[in-house]
C-alpha cells in the first residue's frame, strides 16, 4: 500500500513496505522490511506490487520477492532525512544511507526508546508514546535528561495524558534503573559496536568498571589489548577506542555516573 522510510537511532535510513494486512506465522502483519535502497531497486517493488513476505528468524517480516510489480511508479529513495531534512550520506562501500546529523529528532527519540526498553534499562512508564510526548515538550533530549525528570515532576503531572500517578510510575522506574548492573548500562547506551557481546568480552577479560574501560581506551596498547581478545578484531577495536575516547560519550558517562548509575 505504501513504501516508507524511517530513521533509526544510529541514523540508518530503513525502508519498509506497508501491506494490506496478512496473517503470517500466528500474527497479523502490516509492515515488512525492505532492507535498503539497492534491495528495493533489485526487486523492483513499488506501490501496488504483489509481494511474497516471510518472517525471518520467525520474528521479522520481510519482503522476499515481487510476484506482480503492478503499475505504480518506481520508488525513488529520498536524498534527505525524513526527520530533520539533512542531506543523506552513504559512506564508503556501505549499502545503507545515513543521516549524520547528531541532533536529528528521530535519532534522539529512538536512542531514548532503546535505552528505556525492557531488554535494556527497563524503565517503567517510559514507553515510546510517553518518550515522544516528553521529547516534544522539551523535557527529554538525551538519556542524561531521564535522570533530571524529578526536578520537573510538577510540570510533568500537568501534561495531557500523564497525571501524577503516571509521573510517579516513571520516577520510580528511573530510581530503580540506577541499580542496573554496569553490563546493562554500557550495553544500553547504544554506542557503536558496544553491545551486550562486546561488553561481556571486556568483562570476561577483567575490565569490570568504567574507569578500567576508559584507562584501556587511553592506553598506548589499547589496540593490541583489544585485538588479543576473542571476538574482537582490529576494526572493532578501533571503533571501541573511538567511542570511548569521544568527548560527547565521556561527558554522557560522567553525567550518568553523577546521577547514580552503576
Amino acid at each position: 500500500e505504501e513504501l516508507e522510510v524511517f530513521v533509526g537511532r544510529t541514523g540508518r535510513i530503513a525502508p519498509r513496505a506497508k501491506l494490506e494486512p496478512v496473517q503470517l506465522a500466528g500474527t497479523t502483519v502490516t509492515y515488512a522490511t525492505l532492507h535498503n535502497a539497492d534491495f528495493i531497486e533489485r526487486l523492483g517493488v513499488r506501490v501496488g506490487s504483489t509481494v511474497k513476505v516471510s518472517k525471518r528468524g520467525e520474528i521479522i517480516p520481510a519482503v522476499e520477492e515481487v510476484v506482480d510489480p503492478g503499475k505504480g511508479k518506481p520508488f525513488i529513495f529520498p536524498s534527505r532525512c525524513p526527520s530533520c531534512d539533512s542531506k543523506l550520506q552513504r559512506p564508503g562501500d556501505m549499502v545503507d544511507w545515513l543521516c549524520t546529523n547528531p541532533s536529528c529528532p528521530e535519532k534522539e527519540i529512538n536512542s531514548l526508546i532503546f535505552f528505556c526498553q525492557r531488554k535494556q534499562m527497563d524503565i517503567a512508564g517510559l514507553g515510546e508514546k510517553t518518550i515522544r510526548l516528553l521529547y516534544e515538550k522539551g523535557f527529554l533530549r538525551n538519556v542524561e535528561d531521564i535522570y533530571k525528570l524529578k526536578e520537573n515532576s510538577e510540570e510533568l503531572g500537568n501534561l495531557e495524558g500523564l497525571g501524577n500517578k503516571s509521573v510517579q510510575i516513571i520516577l520510580d522506574g528511573v530510581d530503580k534503573s540506577r541499580q542496573k548492573p554496569f553490563r546493562t548500562v554500557m550495553a544500553s547506551l547504544g554506542m557503536k559496536e558496544i553491545g551486550p557481546f562486546i561488553t561481556d568480552v571486556l568483562l570476561q577479560n577483567g575490565f569490570d568498571s568504567l574507569d578500567a574501560w576508559l584507562s584501556l581506551a587511553d592506553s598506548d596498547t589499547a589496540h593490541e589489548t583489544l585485538d588479543d581478545m576473542d571476538g574482537i578484531g582490529p576494526d572493532t577495536a578501533t571503533v571501541i577506542i573511538e567511542q570511548l575516547r569521544a568527548p560527547e560519550n565521556r561527558n554522557r558517562l560522567a553525567a550518568l555516573a553523577e546521577a547514580g548509575l552503576q
